[in-house]
């Protein structure tokens, strides 16, 4: 994620917002949140979300992605499960919801956003 105004602080907020708001599950957490360089804006930042609650057969819960060997590659083999896409999205809502001109993956802007999501997380 790229952003002039948002800070880690900003972020977790925007975690804790959407959980508060039931929009995700009180067991997601953040895998990864590093505050990264960015060539286009002021803040850049590595985010990854994994949920920690007891998986049930059928929920729809996948295994997290390390990026380095797949899914359940994560601590050889220990792996977390991931967000949810809507998880996802609703958080992703919310850190456009407080800076609306921020890039988040191919998202360029809350209108890129709101556009490939068919306007799913309004806010």
């Amino acid at each position: 994620m790229h952003s002039d105004t948002l800070t880690v602080s900003d972020v977790r907020e925007a975690l804790e917002t959407a959980k508060k708001d039931g929009n995700v599950d009180s067991f997601v957490h953040f895998m990864i949140l590093e505050e990264r360089g960015s060539r286009t804006r002021k803040n850049g930042f590595e985010i990854r979300l994994e949920w920690i609650g007891e998986k049930v057969k059928g929920d729809g819960r996948h295994w997290t992605n390390s990026g380095n060997g797949g899914a359940n590659s994560y601590g050889n083999g220990n792996g977390t499960y991931a967000a949810t896409y809507d998880e996802w999205g609703w958080f992703i809502a919310e850190l456009f919801s407080k800076d609306s001109d921020m890039v988040f993956g191919t998202y360029k802007g809350v209108a890129g956003f709101d556009e490939a999501t068919r306007y799913k997380y309004g806010y």
